[in-house]
């Protein structure tokens, strides 16, 4: 029979900070908020990546990044055509910049609604 190893934990401080952080991860994600710290890495090509960020597509981002805009609204604040300004939200999405969601339009139908993805973006080289 194997020798037994008996192990005494006995600061719990490590478990309580990380049970407060997934409270604060919970009641964010129950009030439809951002997450209060997040992380998350992507690896990317940079060559494509660049292509992606484009004039045009850094202007529509930075709208959305201040309030939620529908394809529509975005089309009209920077006078463009609806279907180039989808592509080019289909493309921020890809990219992770950007999400959609589908809401009930004030009236009738619905329309697609695009906000950034976080508050903050920034790249690191490695």
């Amino acid at each position: 029979m194997g020798r037994k190893t008996r192990i005494r934990v006995k600061d719990f401080s490590m478990f309580s900070k990380r049970f407060e952080r997934g409270m604060a991860v919970a009641r964010a994600l129950d009030r439809g908020e951002p997450l209060p710290f997040s992380r998350t890495v992507v690896e990317i090509d940079l060559a494509a990546f660049s292509k992606t960020l484009t004039e045009k597509r850094i202007a529509l981002f930075d709208l959305v990044r201040r309030d939620r805009y529908s394809v529509t609204e975005l089309a009209d604040k920077t006078g463009r055509d609806p279907s180039a300004v989808r592509r080019d939200v289909e493309l921020l999405e890809s990219a992770g910049m950007v999400r959609t969601v589908r809401e009930r339009n004030p009236g009738h139908g619905t329309r697609r609604v695009v906000r950034a993805a976080a508050r903050r973006f920034w790249m690191e080289a490695a």
